[in-house]
């Protein structure tokens, strides 16, 4: 029937049927293939940019990844320098037992030597293994004034760090020629505790 409708049009009737179809026909096509390729490409296009955001980002981290290794290195090295000047509790008991041959080897005399209350500090890099502790020292030498100053001279060039806190030179009451020094140091000895790993 509608064949027959058809068959009789006329000529320019059916060519606007045609032509009706052809655009019913391509808008179908455009609606299902042309429109989810678009979308597909600007799904396409959009995830190229996250990408190359995130790559971006990515670099950007990695920089400042390295830094911070970087400035950790650094860290290191200056703790490891630091530990290096610092006695160990043997060492510093031996460095306190050579202070008689010390002065003697200088030509003066220990005249007094006496500690103070120790100071500590635990270390929190470390996870609380290594205790640092102060040990301040006031001692009184007794000598003319080049063996007063060839003491101190080789109280700091031992290989660990000896800070002197004070000093003071007077001569003696009796004016002999010898001199009285006074002179607070402190070292820093290290205390390495061993823990046990939880298994």
């Amino acid at each position: 029937m509608l064949i027959d409708d058809l068959i009789k049009l006329n000529r320019s009737s059916r060519n606007t049927i045609y032509a009706v179809l052809i655009i019913i026909a391509r808008i179908a096509v455009y609606n299902w293939v042309i429109i989810p390729r678009t979308a597909y490409l600007s799904a396409a296009q959009q995830y190229e940019s996250v990408a190359d955001d995130l790559v971006r980002k990515t670099r950007i981290a990695a920089g400042a990844i390295k830094i911070q290794n970087s400035r950790l290195n650094k860290l290191h090295r200056e703790l490891e320098h630091a530990y290096s000047g610092l006695f160990t509790s043997a060492q510093a008991d031996e460095f306190f037992r050579r202070l008689q041959v010390l002065a003697a080897n200088t030509g003066c005399t220990i005249d007094s030597l006496n500690f103070i209350a120790p100071k500590s500090a635990k270390n929190k890099a470390q996870h609380e293994t290594d205790e640092v502790i102060s040990k301040t020292v006031k001692l009184t030498v007794i000598g003319p004034y080049d063996s007063i100053v060839g003491f101190l001279g080789k109280l700091q060039l031992n290989d660990k760090k000896v800070w002197i806190k004070s000093l003071r030179i007077e001569t003696m009451p009796k004016d002999i020629g010898e001199l009285t020094c006074d002179v607070t140091f402190v070292i820093y000895s290290i205390v390495e505790k061993e823990f046990a790993l939880d298994e």
